[in-house]
């Protein structure tokens, strides 16, 4: 069953923010579809909606995500 939550990175997405803005890569070199199983449909930024989304975009933790995928790989990934 596919889940479809708004992920604040600032709270929730440490891990996967620092993964991206640490290395200085895309969503695309990270691959997160296949690393961590799920698509990012959607950013939200100073309260303004998104998308689609880029391969090229980084990652800040002032971003919201519109994320798609199993409530499973969702929860791992964002540790919630």
């Amino acid at each position: 069953m596919k889940s479809i939550l708004l992920i604040g990175l600032g709270r929730f997405g440490t891990h996967l923010a620092e993964e991206l803005s640490r290395s200085g890569h895309s969503i695309a070199q990270i691959d997160v579809r296949k690393k961590h199983n799920i698509n990012i449909v959607a950013i939200k930024t100073d309260g303004k909606l998104s998308g689609p989304v880029l391969p090229d975009t980084t990652l800040t933790r002032d971003m919201t995500l519109l994320v798609m995928g199993d409530y499973k790989s969702v929860k791992k990934c964002f540790h919630l």
